[in-house]
């Protein structure tokens, strides 16, 4: 790893390995945009996308780190078009994509920093129940 420079800026560092882990959780979690849209009743909970990209937050258009970040899917963040869908049916299903612009990505889900709130929120529940749960000698099984 390269030394820290006192001009590099906090997103582009290398991630420590509490940074690390939380980008590797994110991505196996739901989309934080699909879990809003769903919560909003405009999809079914079923078609929240749980394979994501990490979505790193920005300030001022610089990378806040890697810490600030949260789950996007494939469409959410990137805009891509799945296979029998065209642009307009995706947009119509899952909401509008960043790549539509991020005032309307933000006016429809919330902020970057309410979309992180609802992405810990879900991991601490997580959390919680995997705590309860070896309680009583049982554990989540992850594919």
């Amino acid at each position: 790893m390269k030394p820290f420079r006192a001009k590099r800026r906090p997103g582009n560092r290398a991630p420590t390995k509490a940074e690390a882990a939380r980008m590797r959780d994110a991505k196996e979690s739901p989309c934080a945009a699909c879990l809003r849209w769903a919560q909003l009743g405009n999809m079914p909970y079923e078609d929240v996308a749980v394979c994501c990209d990490y979505n790193h937050a920005k300030s001022g258009n610089v990378r806040r780190g890697h810490r600030w970040g949260f789950p996007g899917c494939g469409w959410h963040h990137r805009g891509l078009v799945g296979d029998g869908w065209t642009h307009a049916s995706m947009r119509a299903h899952f909401g509008p994509s960043l790549m539509d612009g991020s005032r309307l990505f933000h006016a429809t889900y919330g902020s970057d920093d309410e979309l992180i709130a609802l992405h810990d929120s879900r991991e601490r529940a997580l959390g919680a129940a995997d705590a309860l749960m070896g309680v009583f000698g049982y554990r989540r099984v992850t594919a």
